[in-house]
């Protein structure tokens, strides 16, 4: 998969995260990624942004998933800056004028770092582009999205597959 695009105010450059995960912010590129450590997100300023992913192949999604570090490997011990409320919208071409809706999820803070999100919409056709779109946080000045994946059949297919991961 690959991120077509991606909205958010000004990538964050809050000191103290920066300092702590000696590092700087990443592009969105790094939520499709399958290595997970403190520092490599795509962190942005405040708590809403929007990505749209291309997969790999047409698939008939069936559930995403949102992961992030836990409070006991953050070097700040908290995860206040993890998403929140988020709403994924599904784009059968990249021209699509309207997205179909997916759900609204909530990622639980004090869950299971990875969560896994059932789609609410029936989705009996195939799309190629997904949009994540970031509503809220757990209360940071900024927010950091560690890794998203889509889950789905691949038509013609029996198997389950992770279109996102490498």
């Amino acid at each position: 998969g690959a991120i077509v695009s991606a909205c958010s105010t000004e990538p964050g450059q809050d000191t103290a995260c920066v300092a702590s995960f000696n590092t700087i912010s990443h592009s969105p590129q790094c939520i499709i990624k399958s290595r997970v450590m403190p520092g490599e997100c795509w962190l942005f300023d405040g708590c809403t942004a929007c990505v749209l992913i291309q997969l790999v192949t047409p698939v008939q999604v069936t559930t995403v998933s949102l992961e992030h570090i836990p409070a006991c490997v953050s070097p700040t011990g908290q995860t206040s800056n993890a998403p929140r409320d988020f709403t994924v919208w599904a784009y059968p071409s990249y021209d699509s004028s309207e997205g179909i809706f997916l759900g609204h999820y909530s990622y639980n803070n004090s869950g299971s770092r990875i969560q896994f999100f059932n789609i609410q919409e029936c989705l009996r056709r195939t799309v190629q582009f997904i949009q994540f779109r970031f509503l809220t946080n757990n209360g940071g000045i900024y927010t950091c999205v560690y890794r998203t994946r889509v889950h789905g059949k691949i038509p013609y297919s029996n198997y389950t597959t992770l279109m996102l991961s490498k």
